[in-house]
């Protein structure tokens, strides 16, 4: 099933992000500066990843004919934003 194979893809996205998140802060001390270059693009991949699995949870979710009440995943997503 693709939509089980991309979840795997991505957790180890998401693992992969956590090790590089480990090594950028052991390399700062603990502290990375919120405008370090390599911060934002494990943000910008994480933020594409998520998409991404998304919308393979809403297909998976389709293609097992369970249908989201409307207006939830907008609720999900306000609830998600910063």
């Amino acid at each position: 099933n693709s939509a089980s194979a991309f979840w795997y893809f991505s957790r180890v996205c998401f693992d992969d992000a956590t090790a590089q998140l480990r090594a950028l802060a052991e390399l700062h001390n603990g502290t990375i500066p919120l405008n370090d270059p390599d911060l934002m693009r494990i943000e910008a991949d994480l933020k594409q990843t998520r998409e991404k699995y998304q919308k393979a949870e809403a297909e998976f979710w389709r293609q097992l004919g369970v249908v989201e009440p409307a207006g939830e995943a907008e609720a999900v997503k306000k609830a998600d934003e910063p």
